[in-house]
């Protein structure tokens, strides 16, 4: 039976620290019989008074339903990281570049609308600029004047 410490279950089950001690704390209420307590958790009296809290691998491995051949995969990978990183790392930059590209092609769009819209706004000027010319041009005739 090997028996972890807190910091040392936590990193195993990837959990947090105060999950594994609120297991602890579930574990110590829940089990009536101190033989099966001593199974699961044992606490190590230290030099200053406190005490270490100790789990044993197998229990948490059961409890959180964390198989033993799932985690040496994962140590592997851990310790290999470079094979799996850079796959995913290479399908990160391909869907990347995908939505680069298209926004890249949204850009594009945008800017000829907006080169539209400016070049109606230049006929639209023109068209109010003879207008105005012509209102000004137009003889003005006074108020006691007939058309």
């Amino acid at each position: 039976m090997e028996f972890l410490s807190i910091k040392d279950s936590a990193a195993l089950t990837s959990k947090s620290e105060s999950t594994i001690k609120r297991l602890v704390k579930e574990v110590q209420f829940s089990t009536k019989n101190k033989n099966d307590l001593v199974k699961k958790i044992k606490f190590d009296l230290l030099k200053n008074g406190s005490r270490k809290i100790l789990i044993n691998k197998d229990f948490l491995l059961n409890y959180f339903n964390i198989n033993d051949a799932l985690l040496g995969q994962s140590d592997n990978l851990n310790s290999s990281n470079e094979p799996l990183s850079t796959s995913i790392d290479l399908r990160i930059i391909d869907i990347l570049k995908g939505e680069l590209d298209e926004k890249n092609k949204q850009i594009e769009r945008l800017n000829s609308q907006i080169s539209e819209l400016i070049e109606r706004q230049k006929e639209s000027n023109i068209l109010l600029l003879d207008k105005s010319i012509k209102l000004l041009d137009a003889p003005k005739k006074r108020w006691w004047q007939k058309k």
